[in-house]
């Protein structure tokens, strides 16, 4: 253990190591609970629009959600915030895997039960965005967002596969989607079941009520404003990850008989790139300086996602999503090692509920708007357009950004100047 946490010296605090498995779980129901949810209303119905528009219900809820939650984890314990959006979520999985196994799972059920997982994932994302930095020390703060960021693409890397077997190879009709929503349901309930085992130590709550708390969140992005560049950074970093929508697209295009293992594969391939991109920027975190990382790292992602579409050969097309999921990464870890290293403890909740809006708001609308893309013009069409406009954000608009150029490798909220 001793020469494990040299190398990843978060896991050396007990209570760390704790939240990431918690975490991972979780994140692991998340991960499978999209690829199911993708697969069976394509399966359904066959249209790449409808793909956009599951990505779009999802976000629906998102901007208030997340306002609340990071309200909310401001100023209460932010483990049960964190836990009642994921007890949320294990029961949704479970009404929808018993519609699944009676064959009478329809259209609307996806759509309504993605409604309400966006919901309650954005209520609870804030929440598990501001525990960690207090389960670690300053010092190892970076190190702890690289192993954080890195959750999310490593459990891609295994989840996605195991639920396109559990899809292709338990039962017929939908019985193998049943299965993997079951599997959903137990990921979130042992997720939610070990938080309980972490210590919280004492943090300083927000004062005031929910509306004068978002007020002075705002105010504090508005006296720094490279950080609210950074989370508008992410914000086209939110429209990028939009890709995902359309992989069931490509996965039947490749392989039409077994397109449920050939989206999990397509899943994976990001799923390692991700986890080497986090690595990556933990390690490069205290050497390169943080505007090289985050541009470049944009730049990747914008780059590879506007050419993989158009590669005709299934193990060089996992090869660009791997490259495109690194780049993201890097500039993941890098962008909110910035954030967290500045925020006080009582703006965490809301700062990084905004962060989370990437995920919960972007991701969505880039998904209706790339979905409405390839009804019309096609699935590489859209990614093109997508990719080239993240990577057009890095280099141009990010990288002559004077603030960005100006960002340290580490700082506190008081170091960081108005600009």
């Amino acid at each position: 253990m001793a020469g494990s946490t040299r190398l990843v010296p978060a896991f050396s605090y007990r209570d760390f190591r704790r939240f990431w498995a918690a975490g991972a779980m979780i994140t692991s129901g998340q991960q499978a609970g999209m690829v199911v949810q993708a697969w069976l209303l394509f399966d359904i119905t066959g249209d790449p629009l409808a793909l956009g528009l599951l990505g779009f219900v999802r976000g629906i809820p998102g901007v208030a959600s997340s306002l609340a939650g990071g309200v909310l984890a401001d100023k209460f314990d932010r483990r049960r915030v964190m836990m009642a959006g994921t007890i949320g979520n294990s029961a949704v999985f479970l009404a929808l895997a018993l519609l699944a196994v009676t064959a009478d799972i329809r259209v609307w059920h996806i759509l309504g039960g993605a409604f309400l997982v966006g919901g309650l994932q954005a209520f609870e994302g804030p929440a598990r965005m501001a525990i960690f930095p207090h389960l670690v020390s300053r010092q190892h703060l970076t190190n702890a967002v690289s192993l954080v960021s890195a959750m999310n693409p490593s459990v891609r890397i295994f989840v996605p596969i195991a639920i396109g077997f559990l899809i292709d190879g338990v039962g017929e009709g939908h019985d193998g989607a049943a299965a993997a929503l079951f599997a959903v349901f137990a990921l979130y309930l042992g997720g939610t079941a070990m938080m309980l085992a972490i210590h919280m130590p004492a943090i300083e709550r927000a004062v005031g009520s929910g509306l004068q708390t978002m007020v002075q969140g705002a105010r504090f992005l508005g006296t720094h404003r490279t950080l609210g560049f950074l989370l508008i950074m992410a914000f086209v970093h939110g429209v990028g990850m939009s890709y995902t929508t359309l992989l069931p697209v490509f996965a039947v295009e490749f392989n039409a008989e077994s397109s449920g293992s050939a989206l999990g594969f397509l899943f994976a391939a990001g799923g390692v790139g991700g986890t080497l991109g986090a690595m990556i920027g933990g390690a490069l975190g205290g050497r390169v300086r943080p505007a090289v990382l985050m541009i470049g790292g944009g730049v990747t992602f914008g780059l590879a996602l506007a050419t993989f579409a158009f590669i005709p050969l299934f193990g060089a097309v996992l090869f660009v999503l791997l490259l495109a999921s690194l780049g993201n990464n890097v500039f993941q870890v890098t962008g909110q090692s910035a954030l967290q290293s500045r925020i006080p403890d009582s703006y965490r909740g809301r700062v990084m509920g905004l962060w989370s809006w990437q995920f919960i708001v972007f991701v969505p609308l880039g998904a209706l708007g790339i979905g409405v893309i390839a009804g019309a013009y096609g699935a590489p069409a859209a990614l093109a357009v997508s990719g080239t406009f993240v990577g057009l954000f890095a280099l141009l608009v990010a990288g002559l950004h004077s603030g960005v150029r100006r960002l340290g490798h580490a700082a506190s909220a008081e170091q960081t100047t108005a600009r």
